[in-house]
């Protein structure tokens, strides 16, 4: 139905879902956004093409920029009808890690993947459906899901919630120098990439936001640039993201498991 249509800002989903939800107080699934844009006629056959801005934006400026974000419409539109999410659905041919906006007034369907999710809390406030059971989600949260997880999010108004998604090879190939470190976080990426392959994902506060966030925003940038050099950088920043919380958060983790519930260490 769609065959000329090459992608869409995000901004524009994100309106279009608002108004939806405040006419008709429900939620539209995000494919069905796109297909309420293209009945309107809203959507450009022209390729759009994203804009890095390779500086620190304040709050407000970043929240506006990834709104700024392009919309790989043949990703969204090959999606599964079902629960299950496969790397092919989500990220791009031509990328590793790709990172996507969770938009307020999008149903929050619960589902699973066969790759790692990096959720974070940039700004405002979420609940985080994992198995069942709702967690509220707060600025500076971060939360690393492991593949196989059955959940959702929900952002909540005038919020930003991202989502760094990795290919599985990928984080086997980027963290392979970094599980020799025997801490617990190393020990559930293990688990994670090797182990017995049921829900869980590991929670971290981030104090010191503005170090993180600046990184995070580069990470944004690259894993949505198309360029020939952007894919190696971000793997390159992926590396750099996870060795970090290593130093920091390695052995200072609140693990949820799916089949032993939630545990400090």
């Amino acid at each position: 139905m769609m065959g000329h249509i090459v992608n869409a800002r995000l901004d524009m989903v994100a309106e279009c879902a608002a108004d939806y939800f405040k006419k008709y107080h429900t939620r539209l699934d995000f494919p069905d956004v796109l297909k309420r844009l293209y009945d309107q006629k809203k959507l450009s056959t022209v390729p759009l093409k994203f804009r890095p801005s390779f500086r620190r934006l304040e709050k407000e400026a970043f929240m506006g920029h990834a709104y700024s974000q392009i919309v790989h419409v043949d990703l969204v539109l090959s999606g599964p009808e079902h629960d299950i999410i496969q790397e092919t659905n989500i990220i791009p041919v031509s990328k590793d890690v790709f990172t996507v906006v969770n938009l307020p007034y999008i149903n929050p369907y619960m589902h699973f993947h066969n790759f790692f999710e990096v959720v974070y809390v940039y700004c405002g406030n979420g609940i985080l459906n994992f198995a069942g059971e709702n967690e509220k989600l707060e600025e500076g949260d971060l939360k690393i899901i492991a593949p196989h997880s059955k959940h959702s999010i929900l952002a909540g108004e005038n919020s930003l919630i991202l989502s760094i998604n990795i290919r599985t090879t990928t984080f086997d190939q980027v963290s392979s120098s970094l599980l020799d470190t025997k801490t617990l976080l190393s020990a559930f990426f293990i688990n994670a990439l090797y182990g017995e392959k049921h829900g869980n994902y590991i929670s971290f506060k981030i104090e010191n936001r503005q170090e993180w966030e600046e990184m995070i925003q580069k990470i944004f940038d690259e894993t949505n640039i198309e360029d020939n050099f952007a894919n190696e950088i971000a793997i390159h920043m992926i590396h750099v993201f996870f060795g970090r919380l290593l130093r920091n958060f390695g052995n200072t983790i609140h693990l949820y498991d799916s089949k032993m519930g939630s545990s400090q260490y």
